[in-house]
């Protein structure tokens, strides 16, 4: 009766372990097929409580795992502006930043009751000036270089870096009024790696005699 006992525990015990291992084996199967090929993304999401999602799922505040890739994402809140824009995602991307803003009492109320969410503002703003800066300096890597001065006998002019627009794309400041001189800043552009028709130009203290002024009539 005893050796039938301990042989009946035995066999559970051996059953037991081994579902225990085929639940271990399918895990680790199923967390190999979800994370080959995915990139680990920092997500800071504002509000905290937005419902992002994307075309292969949501997108929580925290730890993503997502495909690399242009991916349409969609943010939406009571009492925020709905949004949605696209997000491109490399092997080397480590954050992104899914926010939107209040478009009414209930979403500037939320954010007076929450001002934590002000703070979470600044962070996802200053991550969203790094992404853009690393993205340009990866386009432009000689923007660090400028401004760069220019002094010969034919033309003096100066180029430095006036920031960039909403979409990235920098903006060249050329200081020097004479034909000669934005001539050879333009040449010094293209010399440098810039593509002209890529980025912005302006010329800081030169007007088109094209242009009117019609202030005064």
């Amino acid at each position: 009766m005893n050796n039938n006992r301990q042989q009946t525990i035995i066999r559970i015990s051996v059953v037991s372990a081994v579902v225990t291992a085929l639940v271990l084996i399918a895990s680790f199967a199923w967390y190999i097929h979800n994370r080959v090929g995915m990139v680990r993304v920092e997500a800071i999401v504002v509000p905290a409580d937005a419902r992002v999602t994307y075309e292969h799922g949501a997108i929580r505040d925290g730890v993503n795992y997502i495909r690399p890739g242009v991916h349409t994402v969609s943010i939406e809140r009571e009492g925020f502006d709905s949004r949605e824009y696209a997000i491109t995602v490399t092997p080397t991307t480590t954050t992104i930043t899914p926010t939107t803003q209040p478009v009414d009492d209930v979403g500037e109320q939320y954010l007076r009751d929450n001002p934590d969410e002000n703070v979470r503002y600044e962070t996802a703003g200053a991550e969203q000036l790094r992404i853009a800066s690393d993205r340009l300096l990866e386009q432009y890597p000689n923007i660090p270089d400028l401004p760069h001065r220019h002094f010969g006998l034919a033309s003096v002019y100066r180029v430095s870096y006036g920031g960039s627009n909403a979409d990235g794309v920098p903006i060249l400041v050329i200081e020097n009024s004479s034909t000669e001189g934005r001539r050879d800043a333009l040449k010094w552009l293209a010399n440098n790696g810039y593509d002209i028709n890529q980025i912005i130009i302006v010329y800081e203290d030169y007007t088109s005699p094209l242009v009117v002024d019609r202030g005064d009539e």
